[in-house]
């Protein structure tokens, strides 16, 4: 039963680092629909480091959130989840990783690349599609590079 209980719980944190690879893609390919499968109806968010108070969001307004930023026109992305962090609890989870987010826009004024190193740490819940993200917090920027005004329209 042990064994069962730790295949399990290696099944369970595949499946959530799966989500967050599926999470950078939503972003890169601006797949908005794919985003908000990922997530509850409504879950917390703590964006406070980027100048957001922390709060109980609906789906529609967590796809917003980075759909803004990202539809810019010649933007292009790529989002990198790594480092993670994962503690599963029954159908409950809580996972730490680090993200690399890069974005370039050719010709930009003011410089054409901006760069985010950063920290997320979030909680979990299995649903009958799967593990959903129910919080999300932005724990820690490490670096910034480049040209913000790339994501502020």
């Amino acid at each position: 039963m042990a064994q069962d209980q730790d295949i399990q719980v290696l099944l369970d944190r595949e499946a959530i680092k799966e989500l967050w690879y599926k999470f950078a893609e939503a972003l890169d390919s601006k797949d908005w629909a794919l985003l908000g499968s990922l997530v509850l109806d409504e879950l917390d968010t703590d964006f406070t480091l980027w100048g957001l108070p922390a709060q109980k969001v609906r789906r529609e307004d967590f796809i917003k959130f980075f759909k803004h930023p990202q539809s810019r026109d010649g933007l292009k992305t790529q989002h990198i989840f790594s480092n993670f962090r994962i503690s599963v609890e029954g159908d409950t989870a809580r996972c730490k990783s680090y993200l690399l987010a890069q974005h370039y826009i050719q010709g930009f004024e003011g410089g054409e690349e901006f760069f985010l190193r950063a920290e997320y740490s979030d909680r979990l819940v299995r649903t009958e599609e799967g593990w959903k993200l129910s919080a999300v917090t932005l724990s820690a920027i490490f670096y910034m590079a480049g040209n913000p005004a790339l994501l502020i329209s």
